[in-house]
């Protein structure tokens, strides 16, 4: 679902732009410089620090201030909107520009998931968080969502990423299998388990991990075993949960006697 959500680096200097519209959505955040453009007939000015919004096909023109310009921008496709955040129709900004410190942060996190990492469960959780923010503060209209029922969402899950767990997964996989949006998934999964659920699916792997092992597996295959992408992916979570590497974690003597009796 989110692989469709491109990101960029761009830097301008007294560059005009003409009157043109994008496909998708088009959010950026300011990280230098500043500037203006123009669309639906008002003019409008941003600054370092600050979000722009434009809607899907808006057209606008733009200028970079004397400084120039350097930003990040997110294009993300109207589907993508439906689809993570449950909306039942077609949000709206009334303005354009915002000084959202949370949002900055937030669609700033999202664009260095998305271009440092392929997707994955953690990076999707990134991205629904700040687009849930950005829309939720700023939008209105489009906002319905499904509840997806009662029963409890980390119980499912909880069985889902046990029956699959040498497998990739994503929100987009766990929000279907669930029947309900990814955004709602964030939302109970945090409210019933107090993590996100990429937290979870790794606090899960490392345990398996650990007991692996525990039973003389080589590390480079418990990484497979256990869902990591390599052996330092499993390094680096194993060390981050557990304390130590399991390098150090094998040469414990708790472990040393699991070998022994097993």
């Amino acid at each position: 679902m989110l692989d469709v959500v491109k990101a960029l680096t761009l830097a301008f200097d007294g560059h005009r732009f003409p009157r043109h519209a994008h496909e998708h959505w088009s959010i950026a955040v300011i990280d230098g410089g500043g500037g203006s453009f123009r669309c639906s007939g008002a003019g409008h000015r941003f600054a370092s620090g600050s979000v722009t919004v434009l809607h899907p096909a808006e057209a606008h023109d733009g200028a970079p201030g004397p400084g120039g310009i350097r930003y990040r921008s997110l294009a993300v496709p109207e589907a993508v909107i439906k689809d993570a955040l449950g909306t039942s129709g077609t949000p709206s900004f009334v303005n354009r520009v915002f000084q959202d410190d949370a949002a900055y942060a937030l669609l700033g996190r999202a664009h260095r998931a998305l271009t440092g990492n392929p997707p994955d469960l953690w990076s999707d959780g990134v991205v629904v968080d700040a687009l849930d923010h950005l829309f939720g503060a700023h939008a209105s209209g489009g906002r319905g969502r499904a509840s997806g029922g009662h029963a409890s969402v980390v119980a499912a899950v909880s069985r889902y990423v046990d029956e699959r767990l040498d497998s990739p997964i994503t929100l987009a996989d766990l929000a279907a299998h669930l029947e309900i949006s990814p955004v709602v998934l964030l939302r109970r999964f945090r409210a019933e388990a107090g993590m996100a659920p990429y937290e979870y699916v790794v606090s899960r792997r490392v345990d398996v991990a650990r007991g692996l092992l525990a039973r003389g597996v080589p590390i480079a295959d418990v990484a497979v075993h256990a869902g990591f992408a390599d052996q330092s992916h499993l390094t680096r979570h194993f060390k981050r949960v557990v304390g130590i590497t399991p390098g150090d974690y094998l040469r414990r003597p708790a472990v040393s006697r699991s070998f022994k009796t097993g």
